[in-house]
């Protein structure tokens, strides 16, 4: 039996791991037009009937989960699991679980988008219970992959250790891992019917600003040359340029005297004070940035010469299993560069288990989640609150 509550993530195995079944889901578009290979790679090693594309078509990903399901209902260990499942668990299904992760795991090859499309689609198993979890490990393919980084699968894979990778897989541990909801309202008048409410999962980050301008921009260009996407290496420096051209434009503005970030829910919660120079705010839940980079301190670092940008009173260490999120503050696209490039942090600005973000009116606004950029339409500002959602499992490999 393996059972996780969000306040453990102790799992007892009574397997041998080679008696774990590896079912991998795969996005072609990742990392330069990869997958193709991985996906033939990998196949040859689990089986064609256990490696499927995901390529965002419905009859495609339906055929895919109606494998993995068909797999996973005919295993004694499976019918095992759910029927002894603990009425606890039972009772509360978002945030305690049975896991699979003793004979079945998921390996999804892609980008950070591909992981968290592919946790959703274990909650839209239609057949499996509320309260069952099927752990997912990151095979990273696409540009930053700060999940695969954060859960010690590396920055990037280009094949040829399929092997090698699914055994690592069989023999990770298991952890939960707290999934986020942002319900943001745009308070223009007249805002577009698809903007005026939007209810957005993310399990990286979110964030206000600078950055997500940035995102935004690369994000259009890759819309318009596909052609020049071809590698990790040439996406990052695109993402560069981009980030160079928003410092002139005026889309990345200092935030303090129109954004308002708020710790918690309760009507008497009152926002926090933010430094005068910043323009980007990071709500973060894993201790990965910008392609690996530790902007919250978990490690110490710090910025040269300014020591109080690395407040470490009434903070504890990061988790993506501990219920809480941190807010940090960045004060330019030239401060993020510099985070990258000699792996400084942020400026810690919060850290709570929910947050009102509300954006004033007299800007346009950017903002992403997990990589996905949006600009609002209009200048009557925003309001998001993020609060927990539902918890999954994913697996981490063993140094």
């Amino acid at each position: 039996m393996v059972v996780a509550t969000w306040r453990t993530a102790e799992f007892k195995m009574d397997n041998k791991k080679h008696d774990i079944e590896v079912f991998v889901l795969v996005n072609p578009k990742s990392g330069g037009q990869a997958g193709e290979k991985v996906f033939q790679e990998m196949s040859n090693e689990v089986g064609a009937e256990r490696c499927y594309f995901l390529q965002g078509k419905q009859g495609l990903k339906q055929e895919a989960l109606e494998r993995l399901w068909e797999l996973l209902s005919q295993m004694e260990s499976f019918k095992t699991l759910v029927s002894e499942a603990p009425s606890a668990v039972r009772e509360n299904p978002h945030h305690e679980f049975v896991s699979t992760g003793a004979f079945f795991r998921v390996i999804a090859a892609g980008g950070d988008g591909t992981v968290a499309w592919v946790l959703a689609c274990m909650d839209e198993l239609e057949h499996l219970p509320p309260f069952v979890r099927i752990p997912v490990a990151h095979l990273p393919l696409g540009t930053g992959n700060d999940f695969a980084r954060a859960t010690q699968w590396g920055g990037g894979y280009d094949g040829g250790h399929a092997k090698r990778l699914v055994q690592q897989v069989r023999e990770a541990g298991c952890i939960h891992l707290d999934r986020w909801k942002m319900k943001l309202e745009n308070l223009m008048e007249n805002a577009p019917a698809g903007e005026r409410s939007m209810d957005l999962p993310f399990q990286n980050y979110c964030s206000f600003g600078c950055d997500a301008a940035i995102a935004r921009a690369f994000e259009d260009e890759r819309q318009k040359h596909p052609e020049k996407f071809t590698s990790r290496t040439r996406n990052k420096m695109i993402y560069s340029s981009k980030g160079t051209a928003t410092m002139f434009n005026g889309s990345g503005f200092r935030v303090k005297s129109y954004l308002e970030v708020i710790p918690g829910t309760e009507k008497d919660a009152v926002p926090v004070p933010l430094p005068g120079p910043t323009q980007t705010i990071i709500i973060q839940n894993i201790p990965s940035y910008m392609g690996g980079i530790d902007v919250w301190g978990n490690k110490g670092e710090s910025l040269p010469c300014v020591p109080c940008l690395h407040k470490t009173e009434g903070f504890h260490a990061q988790s993506m299993s501990d219920g809480q999120l941190e807010a940090i503050a960045f004060f330019s696209s030239i401060h993020q560069g510099s985070a990258a490039v000699f792996h400084h942090t942020g400026k810690r600005v919060a850290q709570a288990p929910s947050f009102v973000i509300q954006g004033k009116p007299g800007k346009i606004w950017y903002f992403q989640v997990d990589g996905e950029a949006v600009k609002l339409t209009g200048e009557g500002g925003f309001r998001a609150q993020i609060t927990l959602g539902r918890r999954s499992e994913v697996l981490v490999r063993k140094k």
